[in-house]
């Protein structure tokens, strides 16, 4: 969601706000960009703070606060677009060092937890793409399309998420497999 965020904030903000507020247009790209290293910390925190490493995650939090607040005092005389840039720089270092700590944890290996957030990063990647077929045809802006190119936009992540699942051999295709009989049987009566 936080990609296809970042590749279709204009049409977002156009549509949700009006063209008066698209001079956030990057720093909501950029933003969206963020939360996709941070948003899977908060289950890894959960985790970690159930099997009793509260302290460590406090240290880990506050070194993650006082390198925010560093690298937004440093940035901040460059403007918001390099603001918004230096919040990802921590995030990412936030997401490897939680990562670590939860795979330690766990008993894990780096690279085997990283290796399970492989079906979630081809995901992304695939939805990436379809933001990005759609940013071709139509351009950044979008020009008078804005609403089309924000329904290609949906229809196009969501065909290529599809896609990805028929391919990957990934937990949601049973999932998916169970949705369809149902409906299909309940269409059957």
């Amino acid at each position: 969601i936080y990609i296809y965020l970042a590749f279709n904030s204009y049409p977002i903000i156009s549509v949700l706000l009006g063209s008066q507020w698209l001079g956030i247009v990057p720093v909501a790209s950029i933003l969206a960009i963020n939360a996709v290293f941070f948003s899977p910390n908060t289950l890894a925190e959960q985790v970690l703070i159930a099997g009793d490493k509260v302290r460590g995650i406090f240290f880990l939090r506050l070194f993650f606060l006082i390198l925010r607040i560093s690298l937004l005092i440093l940035s901040s005389p460059f403007g918001l677009i390099a603001v918004s840039i230096a919040l990802v720089v921590p995030s990412i270092l936030f997401f490897i060092l939680t990562q670590w700590m939860l795979a330690k944890h766990l008993g894990l290996s780096f690279s085997a937890l990283v290796t399970s957030f492989a079906a979630a990063i081809i995901f992304s990647i695939t939805g990436a793409l379809a933001g990005l077929l759609v940013i071709g045809v139509f351009g950044y802006s979008g020009g008078e399309n804005i609403m089309l190119q924000l329904a290609l936009g949906v229809v196009s992540a969501a065909a290529a998420w599809l896609a990805t699942s028929f391919v990957w051999d990934s937990p949601i295709n049973g999932v998916r497999r169970r949705v369809i009989a149902a409906v299909l049987q309940k269409l059957r009566r």
